[in-house]
């Protein structure tokens, strides 16, 4: 019994040296590693100068909310074609702030229209469309609302759900200024009583994870 003790000592001890002397190329026959764990070593990206540049003002900063919105209006005089800078401008002064400023809409369309260009990510656009179409409605454009919700269901349908922070079971009277609730639809509904797309994008915000999925919109 002693010696099974100071072997299995001995091999709890060298268990950290076996791993220590691993090799990080090491593969094991039948595997298949994750592409992220292939090639050398990754190099963390680097931020944009426009993200640089808004990395400089950090929340707790003491007059935060100047402080962003000045560094956001200068991103956008360096940087016109960089789209997040507009909607960062939306959601400061429009959503958080109740602001409807002149340029509200033409920061909408400028960050559809640049983000549109974008190479890499455009999963951002839905929400967008659905920011706009939210002004659009407020104003009494419900037409063109119902249009850019369209547009913002069809560019990602399988996601459409999280375009509408609603719950279903408590459907408020009222919601902020960017965000879509029951009523809305209810009151697109009675305007529109034959367009088949308030329908369906009631019942899209209606929508949980547990109910199966999304409406067609094919």
């Amino acid at each position: 019994m002693r010696m099974l003790r100071a072997f299995s000592s001995g091999l709890l001890l060298a268990a950290p040296l076996v791993l220590l002397a691993q090799s990080p190329s090491v593969r094991i026959t039948g595997i298949r590693e994750p592409p992220e764990f292939t090639g050398g070593a990754k190099q963390p990206e680097r931020l944009s100068e426009p993200e640089e540049l808004l990395a400089t003002v950090r929340i707790g900063d003491p007059d935060y909310t100047a402080k962003r919105l000045s560094t956001i209006d200068e991103v956008i005089r360096r940087y016109p074609e960089y789209p997040d800078s507009y909607r960062m401008r939306v959601d400061l002064k429009y959503c958080d702030s109740g602001s409807d400023y002149s340029g509200l809409v033409d920061d909408l369309n400028n960050a559809i229209k640049y983000g549109s260009l974008a190479p890499n990510d455009t999963s951002f656009l839905p929400h967008l469309y659905a920011e706009r179409a939210k002004l659009e409605f407020v104003r009494g454009d419900h037409q063109r609302a119902i249009e850019d919700l369209e547009r913002a269901v069809k560019l990602d349908p399988g996601s459409a759900i999280f375009l509408f922070r609603i719950s279903p079971n408590e459907p408020r009277s009222s919601t902020p200024r960017c965000e879509w609730n029951i009523v809305d639809f209810d009151e697109l509904g009675k305007e529109h009583p034959t367009d088949y797309r308030i329908s369906l994008l009631s019942k899209t915000a209606s929508c949980t994870l547990k109910w199966g999925g999304v409406p067609s919109y094919n």
